[in-house]
């Protein structure tokens, strides 16, 4: 293991060790009120660095594929996190491209959630050209 992933591996540890010991500690206290909890994991925050090699390719991509033009790209931050996240902290890297076949108006992650076929023929020779070109 390089130098750096070990000392990473050895942080990640010992903040797993932090957790562990104050969920044991909360648990402890909990129990002693008569008080029940859950505790449920959080997802770290995910960053992407749209000027990456990786970003501006599927870029490249939707440009080609769709018709975009630059000016059809906007940069913007969202509330929550995905499991892409634990993935960019272990590789420690903000070059990772998220990508999906939604658009607004489709219920994404709600109820009665739905793509159009255009879009997933769209995603899909994407997808061919930032992998195959």
């Amino acid at each position: 293991m390089k130098k750096a992933k070990l000392k990473r591996a050895n942080s990640e540890k010992k903040w797993v060790m932090a957790q562990i010991g104050r969920q044991a500690y909360a648990e402890k206290i909990f129990k002693a009120l008569d008080i029940e909890i859950k505790v449920q994991h959080s997802y770290p925050a995910a960053r992407y660095n749209p000027d990456s090699l990786y970003g501006k390719k599927m870029k490249e991509a939707k440009k080609l594929v769709q018709g975009y033009s630059d000016s059809d790209f906007t940069r913007y931050g969202i509330a929550g996190s995905t499991d892409m996240a634990f993935v960019q902290e272990v590789l420690n890297t903000e070059d990772i491209v998220m990508v999906g076949a939604g658009r607004s108006g489709n219920n994404i992650h709600g109820v009665d959630e739905y793509a159009h076929i255009s879009d997933l023929k769209a995603l899909v020779k994407e997808l061919i050209y930032y992998l195959c070109y």
